[in-house]
């Protein structure tokens, strides 16, 4: 998986027991602690190839699920008219609004939608992925691709507070 000792940045953070921390020159960033593997990086295919080989070398380690992330922000939309068309619940309104949508057996879509100010919001999207009890090495990265994930453009999402 490394070629190159170069390849890994000096201010990596190794701390017993449990977390791990790398990150590569390319951007790509590996944290590991005992509940989960979190990789990010920059767009294109390379986070999913380190993804792989890492995974791969994991042997019979367990993995339940895995939920891919994207995140951006919009800064020229009506968010205030947006989100007073939100139910309040006791007066209270939140500014954070869940959309959840299942669109395949064991696959859900969660978006997110944090208010920053009036035409500003961060924009979440999670597509989690139930694998039960598969061995690390079992999981394929290739799930990414367009055809394995199943989007409907008829998406009804559900508000959930």
């Amino acid at each position: 998986m490394i070629s190159d000792i170069k390849e890994i940045v000096p201010q990596n953070k190794f701390i017993t027991p449990g977390y791990t921390q790398l990150t590569f020159t390319s951007g790509v960033n590996f944290t590991l602690d005992p509940n989960r593997l979190v990789i990010l990086g920059p767009s294109g295919d390379e986070p999913f190839v380190k993804a792989q080989k890492y995974t791969e070398s994991l042997g019979f380690i367990k993995c339940k699920a895995i939920g891919i992330n994207f995140e951006y922000k919009i800064s020229d939309f009506d968010f205030k008219n947006w989100f007073s068309k939100i139910p309040s619940k006791n007066g209270y309104r939140s500014k954070d609004v869940n959309l959840i949508k299942e669109v395949k057996e064991n696959q859900t879509i969660v978006v997110t939608v944090s208010y920053l100010n009036d035409n500003e919001a961060n924009i979440k999207f999670n597509h989690h992925f139930v694998l039960g009890e598969k061995m690390f090495q079992e999981v394929k990265f290739n799930f990414v691709s367009k055809k394995n994930i199943a989007i409907e453009n008829n998406t009804n999402f559900k508000n959930q507070k």
